[in-house]
């Protein structure tokens, strides 16, 4: 709707609600998310808040443009008690007087700009909620072609959409629109496609398909504890291969990369790889670059407490407290509290979608996120530098989604699995290359991984021990 706002101009305000129900390895789970934004007519942002619940767990995230400026907060809820809450951020937005900030850039931005034209371009700030920034986005008018909408078929235009700067082989996406704006359909990569349906059909499933994230190899390794090398080829799409091989490289303490080359009988690229076992007791390769550089702004990133790591709450600082009793050794400690949170949570094949240490203490149960997050904020709460990575592990002949944890003990990042009980780790980890310090699920499973789970395969070849 338009109304006017404090100082009598016009705004429009725009409102939705999505909910999702999905099943994983025999659970099943629904979501919420409430949002509301707040815009000039142009689409220029005045706020936004989003509200995203599951189960009791209820998530907060605002942005409000303050002139040049424009700040996030976040807040975590359980039940009606508030967990954590993130301080302001302030996002100055450069140029913001000489091109729009938008909440989203797509057809209807276009459409109001006069821009829906093929061969036509708007760029503007768009509002990256999960990263509390900004990123300069361009929408370029491509194509036309005709498309099936809930009023029948009529002519679309294709829209692709990517962060200006970006180099050919980064990830963009494309809408298919009606020449109003209206969104027909968002191709976001990889088999993954959301189209817009009438209201008869938007229903949610009663027994959705179950979603498990495997790519299965057949391979039943022997002894997988003792496997020092263990030697894969990823078979994926010659697009996704400039993805994928930089990622993998950025985590050279994990894994070895080798010159990929044309799949027999197939248009995909085959590349191989040597996964390398990663252990605390001085075999652990000293290839990071960060260990070696490793700063005192990056010890103090690495020790705060964020939205879901809440390692300055008195429950999590007195636990570690507890754990630790007395013990002076960082080593020993780490090894204590990793112990600690694999034997006293629940093993849950799902949890929620980003859950919290304060959460998994609480419910003393959780998935790989929630034995994560509060292996991370009790090491955080001892003083040790501590983050969440996330990959693929290999287990039961299948690779599958993971999140894990690397502890800054002894110069060096050790990595530890407290879902799987592990302090070191056997050659059975593929790490995805993004940043630790991005919380989100989402942030942290690159594209190429969501197309080798769609289309792609994964073949182990033999492992050394």
């Amino acid at each position: 709707e338009t109304i006017a706002d404090r100082n009598g101009r016009p705004v429009r305000i725009v409102e939705s609600t999505e909910r999702v129900r999905l099943a994983t390895s025999g659970a099943l789970v629904e979501r919420r998310i409430e949002r509301r934004r707040v815009e000039a007519l142009d689409g220029n942002l005045h706020s936004y808040r989003e509200i995203r619940i599951e189960g009791a767990q209820r998530t907060e995230l605002k942005v409000v443009r303050k002139g040049t400026k424009l700040v996030f907060t976040r807040s975590l809820f359980h039940g009606g008690e508030l967990l954590s809450a993130s301080a302001p951020t302030h996002v100055p937005v450069p140029d913001s007087f000489t091109e729009p900030v938008l909440f989203e850039l797509d057809g209807m931005a276009l459409a109001r700009a006069g821009r829906l034209k093929l061969g036509n371009e708007l760029t503007a700030y768009v509002v990256a909620l999960e990263d509390q920034a900004v990123a300069r986005v361009r929408a370029e008018v491509i194509g036309r072609r005709r498309a099936k909408t809930s009023g029948g078929v009529a002519q679309a235009f294709l829209v692709q959409i990517n962060n200006v700067g970006a180099r050919a082989e980064e990830p963009f996406w494309q809408l298919l629109v009606t020449p109003d704006g209206e969104l027909i359909e968002i191709d976001l990569g990889p088999g993954l496609v959301r189209r817009r349906v009438s209201a008869k059909q938007a229903r949610l499933p009663r027994k959705p398909a179950a979603i498990h994230g495997r790519i299965k190899t057949g391979a039943r390794l022997q002894r997988p504890e003792t496997i020092e090398r263990l030697r894969i080829v990823i078979a994926i799409e010659q697009r996704d291969i400039p993805g994928l091989a930089p990622d993998l490289a950025a985590a050279t303490a994990y894994h070895q990369l080798h010159a990929y080359q044309r799949a027999d009988a197939s248009d995909k690229m085959a590349l191989p790889v040597t996964l390398l076992a990663t252990w605390p007791d001085g075999r652990l390769p000293r290839t990071d670059t960060e260990t070696d550089n490793f700063t005192s702004k990056q010890r103090a990133r690495y020790l705060a407490p964020t939205l879901h790591v809440q390692s300055a709450a008195p429950p999590i600082t007195l636990l570690a407290k507890k754990i630790r009793a007395g013990e002076l050794s960082e080593m020993k400690t780490a090894y204590a509290l990793t112990r600690w949170v694999y034997r006293r949570l629940k093993k849950l094949s799902l949890g929620p979608s980003q859950g919290s240490a304060l959460e998994a203490l609480r419910a003393r149960a959780g998935d790989c996120t929630e034995h994560a997050a509060l292996l991370c904020a009790l090491t955080r709460a001892c003083g040790i530098p501590a983050r969440t990575v996330s990959g693929l592990v290999h287990e039961n002949g299948a690779f599958r989604f993971h999140a894990w944890n690397e502890l800054y003990l002894s110069g060096r990042w050790v990595p530890v699995d407290s879902s799987l009980g592990r302090f070191g780790l056997p050659a059975l980890y593929l790490r995805f290359g993004g940043d630790p310090a991005r919380e989100s699920k989402a942030s942290q499973r690159p594209a190429w991984a969501l197309a080798l789970l769609a289309s792609g395969s994964i073949q182990v070849l033999d492992n050394k021990r």
